[in-house]
């Protein structure tokens, strides 16, 4: 019989600001939550046991029926026949739940129906509606208008709104600001004057050095070109008087309409550029109206890395320099050094110092010198007055490969070094810029990247030797990475001694020393040292031994037996005894005792014989007589005693036991396991089974040994 539960109301709501409608005050913040206390109980007026039950509560806006307005689900406890719970503890009100009409409680417990009559509530709840309304935010009225209407800033008609009301992202006209975002405007901008009919015009009255009306920085510290502090363009189609990208008037002293500078070693103060493919264009184009100025003026050396032409004469205070033709129709008089591809002068050529031309050199009058001349190309002459010529003095021009000699080492041609070589950096043989002394590459899957030959006789000299001469106990003599095989040795016999692919070999000190350390790590299998032999007309020894082995995990094998030289033939036969093999890890202890004047003996065994073994099991055997002898006393104390003999018998016996080590017990060996996948069709010991021995376990695949 299910018993339906039913709420009697003890005490109504008690809201958290109660105290508030009291006339209290309050010093700590009001929460909104309602207290509420009740009682369950049965359909038949009966409490309920007390304990723990699942109530949801729900507010509704009708008495019955209708969507709930809010609802939360609480664990409470029922002591003494009442429970109590804070309604909004879990699920907080909405701020509007209680604006306008009556609200109704219903209650639910666990999985039954809502218990009816639903509750309404009396008016302490709207208290919470109360709470923001110092704030008038949530106030249903103030003033006759809702908070939303106080929230408008359309309804603002007087006063000012102060600065600081105002975000830092407000522009204001008093305060220096920085604008980080993209800025439009639509009218004229004047800074530091008057305005003018300009779209910006910018006033600087300041004599400060350096000072200046408009500054452009252009601080990308990127490689990318085309990076302008000020940038200026015009679209004017005019033939004369036209338009100018940046204009720049001095009207006053020693200044500068236009001026660049630059602190960098490798800049450029002022940069004209003629970008056109056609026509006659100007990087930059200087106009003099006064007979004794200058068009272009250069305070120190002048540099054109192409043709130079001067209409009139050329006169030079410093070195010029010029990569294409020199063109002159009047007098060259220099005082400094002139570089140029081809010179060519109608004119006089008076020069006080070096000239220097990788061309021809064609002069119309007299050519006078007083440093240095260098020409690469023709000279115009009978070359009478030319004299120790110097091949250090080349200094432009390329000689050909035919007139070198056959002992220069040429890039492309296929040549023997027959001398000794001494190479101080690094080398790389199909290896762009080696990190190693000697790094080689090659792609050619049918050779090695390395191949060293030694044609010596009866020696042991290595082909390859590798040293590393770093302190004791570091580095490494060769190191070798492949996909298959890191290093690999290999040696194709032609006489009948003993031979090894790879020998490894350690001497001298006073430590741990090995001949050949394997280490593997990962994969399915790891196997640190792995050998096969097979094919061989006598013996086929994976790993063969001269000397003590040591193995410190637990050795698995297919069959096993001791193999010595016979006793009573050693230089002709050997002899050889199986292992006692079971499935457990058995030790076997014997002995003969002789038994006492009692008919018993007392067997002591080692002290460490019951910390080592477990399961025990005897046998004993008399020996020059019979007695029904027994295991009088099992093993105790590392001893066990036997009994039913007559004295003087001499008893065989033997124990064994199960170890129970803490290796043993780390690493039972299991009598019988499945295979994993990986070893599935395959075959310990496959020619037993009459199987090809590549479907061994742990057959490594053989190299192509004839590649080399």
């Amino acid at each position: 019989m299910t018993t339906r539960a039913r709420l009697i109301v003890v005490c109504m709501f008690a809201i958290a600001l109660l105290p508030l409608l009291c006339g209290m005050v309050l010093s700590e913040p009001l929460s909104n939550v309602l207290s509420f206390q009740g009682r369950l109980s049965a359909s038949d007026g009966k409490p309920l046991t007390d304990g723990p039950y699942i109530v949801t509560f729900g507010l509704y806006a009708a008495p019955f029926g209708g969507a709930a307005l809010w609802t939360e689900t609480q664990a409470v406890t029922q002591i003494g026949g009442t429970f109590a719970a804070y309604l909004g503890s879990v699920t907080p009100f909405p701020s509007d739940l209680f604006a306008g009409g009556d609200r109704w409680l219903g209650i639910q417990v666990g999985a039954q129906p809502e218990i009816s009559p639903r509750v309404r509530l009396t008016p302490s709840p709207w208290a919470i509606r109360a709470l923001t309304a110092d704030g008038a935010g949530s106030a249903d009225l103030l003033d006759g208008q809702h908070g939303s209407f106080y929230q408008n800033a359309s309804n603002l008609t007087l006063g000012t709104l102060l600065d600081a009301r105002l975000s830092s992202n407000v522009a204001l006209l008093n305060t220096a600001q920085t604008f980080t975002a993209d800025k439009y405007f639509s009218g004229n901008v004047t800074i530091g004057g008057s305005p003018v009919a300009c779209p910006l015009q910018v006033y600087n009255p300041s004599d400060d050095f350096g000072a200046a009306a408009i500054y452009g920085a252009e601080l990308s510290t990127g490689t990318g070109q085309r990076h302008w502090g000020v940038y200026g363009e015009t679209y004017s189609t005019a033939t004369a008087n036209a338009g100018a990208g940046v204009m720049g008037q001095a009207y006053y002293g020693n200044s500068s309409g236009v001026r660049g500078e630059t602190p960098s070693d490798s800049g450029t103060g002022v940069l004209g550029w003629a970008s056109s493919l056609t026509g006659s264009t100007y990087g930059v184009h200087g106009i003099c109206r006064s007979p004794d100025g200058y068009a272009g003026y250069f305070e120190g050396r002048g540099y054109f890395s192409d043709m130079l032409t001067a209409g009139s004469g050329l006169t030079v205070g410093g070195n010029l320099t010029v990569g294409g033709w020199t063109i002159l129709s009047q007098a060259l008089a220099a005082s400094g050094g002139i570089t140029t591809t081809t010179l060519t002068a109608t004119g006089a050529a008076n020069l006080n110092t070096n000239l220097t031309v990788g061309n021809n050199t064609l002069i119309g009058g007299t050519l006078t010198v007083n440093g240095s001349l260098a020409s690469f190309g023709v000279l115009s002459g009978n070359g009478s007055g030319l004299y120790n010529l110097n091949a250090g003095n080349l200094a432009t021009g390329t000689i050909p490969d035919a007139r070198l000699s056959g002992n220069v080492d040429l890039l492309y041609a296929a040549q023997t070094i027959t001398a000794n070589k001494t190479f101080t950096g690094l080398v790389g043989i199909g290896a762009p810029g080696p990190t190693s002394a000697l790094t080689v590459s090659t792609s050619d899957g049918n050779n090695p990247g390395i191949l060293c030959t030694h044609s010596g006789t009866l020696s042991d000299t290595p082909a390859i030797l590798g040293v590393h001469n770093l302190t004791d106990y570091w580095g490494v003599g060769v190191k070798g990475i492949g996909g298959y095989y890191g290093v690999m040795g290999e040696v194709v016999p032609s006489g009948a001694y003993g031979y090894a692919g790879v020998y490894g070999w350690t001497h001298g000190g006073s430590g741990s020393n090995y001949g050949v350390y394997g280490y593997a790590t990962g994969g399915s299998n790891a196997y640190g040292v792995y050998g096969m032999a097979s094919s061989a007309s006598g013996s086929n020894y994976g790993g063969y031994f001269q000397g003590n082995v040591m193995v410190t995990g637990t050795l698995t094998k297919g069959g096993g037996s001791f193999k010595i030289d016979h006793p009573l033939d050693p230089e002709n036969k050997y002899l050889s005894h199986s292992f006692v093999e079971s499935p457990d890890m058995k030790n076997i202890y014997d002995g003969v005792v002789v038994l006492d004047a009692n008919g018993t003996a007392v067997v002591e065994l080692p002290n460490w014989f019951q910390a080592l073994n477990r399961d025990f099991r005897y046998q004993l055997t008399c020996i020059g007589g019979y007695a029904p002898v027994y295991i009088a006393e099992e093993v105790t104390g590392n001893e066990f005693r036997i009994g039913g003999g007559t004295a003087g018998l001499k008893v065989s016996w033997q124990v064994t036991g199960i170890r129970q080590d803490a290796y043993a017990n780390l690493h039972r060996i299991p009598v019988e396991e499945n295979k994993p996948a990986s070893e599935r069709g395959k075959y310990l010991h496959p020619d037993a089974y009459g199987r090809p021995m590549d479907e061994g376990i742990g057959v490594l695949k053989q190299p192509d040994l004839g590649k080399r």
